[in-house]
């Protein structure tokens, strides 16, 4: 370990083999590390962060409590050693003192405030107290979007906007290797990754495709809707969902579930899609329809929440609840070859505005100042 002259970083990474924050963690720690001199001690599962290990200036120390629990809250105080600064990359901070000169946040959206009404009355409770915690005890608040920010300040009456920095996500091209048989199908396709929580949308999206399909009368369908995931994860907990494709004409023989993906599936998804779909009513970010862009598939997206900051002109917006203006926006991108190259240009542009490069200076910056200041 570097001698005690160098400030110490703790940072909570029990969530780097998650999906979103996960992916922000596994973008950002490497070059943190790597560019600073900081001591930096990773909370966690020691076989997920095996391979800081081999920095002179990381430990990792176990951490394996459940997020949002009691325990969680409880064993914050013994785990968390004295350091200059306690950064948790999620909204769940230790409610409790913890040994910690200054504390540093990100929160990625304000979901569960939005969304309350579709939370227990204990969630509820939990993500008012929480949030407000994240916001009020921490010296800085990181968040992804200007539209995250003003949500946060929004919801939580927050006073001090000048504590929040904005800093955006960055994007990866996934390199393709290796001939994926899952994407090479000659039947063309629209393309959905997500999940099947309410304000993702899914439902809307599929109508609107019905409804294309109808209007052009697709019969036998030489086009499919792709939904990448485990049909057990997305019908299992939402009947509506299975109700709308299984008693759909239009929609029972072209929705196709592709299982679980590898990164590298995934990006052969997308590379093979021939339009992308992103019907999404709330998104702190939104790291797919970028995703989309990357790869040369165009994205017809709605026009809520952060996506017109994000995804600026190189989309096209749909009114997330109108199954006919999806259906509209398909039967365009589909019938217009000028309209679905001139996107596919945009969003290689557009995407240019997202790199790690600058999301990780800008991170940088906002830890020195805290531990300078």
């Amino acid at each position: 370990m570097v001698g005690p002259q160098f400030k110490n970083i703790v940072i909570d990474c029990r969530m780097y083999k998650a999906s979103g924050i996960g992916r922000y963690l596994q973008n950002l720690l490497p070059s943190i590390i790597e560019k600073t001199e900081y001591s930096i001690s990773l909370l966690g599962n020691p076989n997920e962060l095996d391979d800081y290990i081999r920095y002179p200036t990381v430990q990792v120390i176990p951490f394996a409590d459940k997020i949002y629990s009691i325990s969680e809250q409880w064993h914050y105080r013994k785990v968390i050693p004295p350091c200059d600064l306690f950064w948790s990359p999620h909204f769940n901070v230790p409610l409790l003192p913890i040994r910690a000169a200054k504390r540093l946040v990100t929160i990625h959206d304000a979901y569960h405030l939005a969304f309350k009404n579709q939370l227990s009355r204990k969630e509820r409770l939990y993500a008012d107290v929480v949030y407000r915690a994240a916001m009020s005890r921490s010296d800085k608040i990181i968040t992804v979007s200007n539209f995250s920010k003003n949500e946060l300040t929004k919801h939580t009456r927050f006073k001090h906007p000048e504590k929040i920095d904005v800093i955006h996500n960055g994007i990866n091209q996934i390199s393709v290797s290796t001939p994926i048989i899952i994407a090479r199908q000659t039947i063309p396709y629209l393309l959905y990754v997500g999940n099947v929580k309410p304000h993702k949308n899914l439902k809307s999206a599929l109508l609107g495709f019905a409804d294309y399909v109808q209007r052009i009368q697709l019969t036998p369908a030489p086009l499919k809707f792709m939904i990448v995931g485990k049909k057990e994860g997305f019908l299992n907990g939402d009947t509506e969902i299975a109700g709308i494709i299984n008693d759909n004409i239009y929609l029972k023989d072209r929705v196709q579930f592709t299982g679980y993906v590898s990164d590298e599936q995934l990006a052969q998804l997308y590379i093979h899609a021939k339009v992308f779909v992103f019907p999404s009513l709330y998104e702190g970010f939104g790291f797919p329809p970028l995703e989309s862009m990357s790869y040369g598939t165009p994205v017809i997206c709605s026009n809520a929440a952060c996506m017109p900051e994000i995804c600026g002109n190189a989309v096209l917006y749909i009114d997330p609840l109108n199954a006919q203006s999806i259906s509209d926006a398909i039967h365009r991108l589909m019938s217009e070859p000028d309209q679905y190259d001139t996107l596919v240009t945009k969003g290689y542009h557009q995407i240019k505005q997202f790199s790690w490069r600058a999301s990780i200076s800008s991170h940088i910056n906002t830890i020195e100042q805290l531990l300078n200041t």
